[in-house]
C-alpha cells in the first residue's frame, strides 16, 4: 500500500441499539477524474453480539481498480445480517466489464457472494450500486 492511500471511517455501534457506519467521499484517479464512493453498513438492534467499533476502509489504489472494501473487525459474525450498500462512480474497471458481481474473501480466495445474501449489482457506464445482507465481516469487492 502506498502511504496516504488508505481512507477509513469507524463508529462504535451499541448492540442493544444498532446503528450505521458510512464512508463517503471522492479522490482523483490517474486521469484526474473523481472516483466517488458511498459505502455503508447498517445493523438493526440486537444484530451485533456485543458493543463493537465497526470500521470501513478502502485503499485508493486498489479501490479504483477492483472496488475492494475492508470491514472490521475482521471475522466478526453477526446475530442477524448487516445491510451492506456500496456505491461508486468512475471506477476504472467498470467501463470494460460487461457484468459485475460482488465477491467476498473466503479462506484467502475471493468467492462470489451467495445468492442467499440477497446480493445485487446495478451497473451503468462507470457507475455501480451494490448491496447485500451480510452475516459477517470480511473483505468485499466488485468484480467481473
Amino acid at each position: 500500500m502506498v502511504p496516504g492511500t488508505l481512507i477509513s471511517a469507524s463508529n462504535r455501534i451499541l448492540a442493544k441499539v444498532g446503528g450505521i457506519v458510512k464512508l463517503q467521499g471522492a479522490f482523483p484517479d490517474d486521469k484526474g477524474q473523481d472516483v466517488s464512493y458511498d459505502i455503508s453498513i447498517e445493523f438493526e438492534e440486537g444484530a451485533l453480539p456485543h458493543d463493537t467499533t465497526i470500521s470501513i476502509s478502502i485503499d485508493k489504489t486498489t479501490f479504483k481498480e477492483d472496488g475492494t472494501v475492508t470491514f472490521g473487525p475482521h471475522g466478526l459474525v453477526f446475530k442477524t445480517p448487516g445491510t451492506l450498500l456500496l456505491k461508486a462512480d468512475n471506477i476504472t474497471f467498470a467501463k470494460n466489464a460487461k457484468t459485475v458481481h460482488l465477491y467476498y474473501l473466503n479462506n484467502g480466495t475471493m468467492k462470489p457472494m451467495p445468492s442467499t445474501w440477497g446480493s445485487y449489482v446495478k451497473k451503468s457506464d462507470w457507475n455501480l450500486v451494490a448491496g447485500a445482507a451480510i452475516p459477517h465481516f470480511s473483505r468485499y469487492a466488485f468484480g467481473r
